[in-house]
């Protein structure tokens, strides 16, 4: 009895110890988000024009994100994100609550290390350097998403990421096999050096036994001997992608970037690939204001896809921004235009003029 006792004691006094240590660290947790809405009119989603209310310029979600300091250069961090459509409401995966990132890490002297839904580096390294963050343009975002240079979570994973060395830090990313939710593994790597206004970066993500919905996003009725009709998906056996890519945004009148990615898929059927080159340049003709020019060409097994894009940005504050784009898709070879969040066209040519609110907070 009376060593249970002393056990009871010993246990509070742990607890107590820990809150207490709680209480005194430095700890931050921050609500976060982006929310987009504007009207798109579409000359062409299926063989009608259509005018389509929704996200474009960022895609619009919302989360939780913390830190504690435990001292000696050691942090826990974590991170939670949905997204969801604001002209309708609904989540982007339904059943999903965080259907973006749901991860906890840890930073160390050494590096960081983090476990859970993570985005695929190709995420991490091309994103920021796209025509279609730097230029408010969702649109402007490569056929199919092949290249995961748009927003691509990749599910029971682990990375890790060096310290900076010199504005130079290497990750590297493990998704585990998972048949009900990540049917296939996940690898990858990048490399980002960052310095003032310049940004350079290079990634190779494999991704084994994936599906993709080529029939949806590009209107194709078969893909590599893979019939895609009635809503049948694509199975990949590997689909590797590489990249790299560069901006500069200094503080003069040009901002430039650049991309390009190559994607080899194999699937039992047959193999191909996907190469894309993509440009961007954002004239800032004010402190507010900045007009924007970009576009890429791509070459899916084929079909060429070359996509053009003019708009003009003008910032209300830091965080929010109104916007005006017009954005023309022309497609050759053996499938139509199609641009990204837009259902296929059933012609060569596709064009979106849209005109938006923006607002992070």
């Amino acid at each position: 009895m009376q060593a249970g006792k002393l056990m009871g004691h010993a246990a509070v006094a742990f607890v107590s110890g820990m809150l207490n240590i709680n209480a005194h660290a430095q700890s931050s947790v921050d609500l976060y988000g982006s929310i987009d809405e504007g009207i798109t009119y579409v000359t062409n989603e299926g063989g009608g024009h259509a005018a389509v209310v929704g996200p474009v310029a960022v895609p619009d979600y919302f989360g939780l994100r913390g830190t504690e300091d435990l001292g000696g250069g050691y942090k826990a961090f974590f991170k939670l994100q949905s997204g969801f459509t604001s002209n309708n409401g609904a989540n982007l995966v339904p059943a999903d609550m965080f259907s973006w990132l749901s991860y906890v890490g840890l930073t160390t002297p050494l590096g960081s290390l983090s476990l859970g839904r993570q985005f695929d580096l190709t995420n991490e390294a091309l994103t920021p350097n796209s025509n279609g963050v730097l230029q408010f343009s969702y649109y402007l975002f490569h056929p199919a998403n092949l290249d995961d240079a748009a927003l691509t979570s990749v599910n029971n994973s682990i990375k890790y990421t060096t310290p900076s060395m010199g504005g130079l830090t290497m990750s590297a990313l493990y998704g585990m096999d998972d048949s009900s939710t990540q049917p296939g593994r996940v690898l990858a790597f990048d490399a980002i050096y960052e310095h003032g206004p310049f940004r350079a970066s290079a990634v190779y993500s494999s991704w084994h036994d994936r599906a993709i919905n080529l029939g949806a996003k590009l209107g194709y009725t078969s893909f590599l001997g893979q019939s895609l009709r009635d809503g049948a998906i694509f199975m990949a056996k590997s689909a590797n992608i590489a990249g790299v890519s560069a901006r500069y945004q200094g503080t003069g009148i040009f901002g430039v970037h650049g991309m390009y990615t190559h994607v080899s898929i194999d699937a039992p059927t047959g193999s191909g690939s996907m190469n894309t080159v993509e440009a961007g340049v954002d004239l800032h003709t004010t402190p507010f204001n900045t007009v924007t020019l970009g576009g890429f060409y791509s070459s899916l097994t084929g079909t060429r896809y070359q996509e053009a894009a003019i708009g003009d940005v003008y910032a209300l504050s830091k965080r929010t921004v109104v916007y005006a784009q017009a954005s023309y898709e022309h497609a050759s070879g053996e499938g139509n235009a199609a641009m990204a969040l837009l259902q296929p066209s059933d012609a060569s040519g596709q064009a979106a003029f849209r005109v938006g609110l923006h607002h992070f907070f």
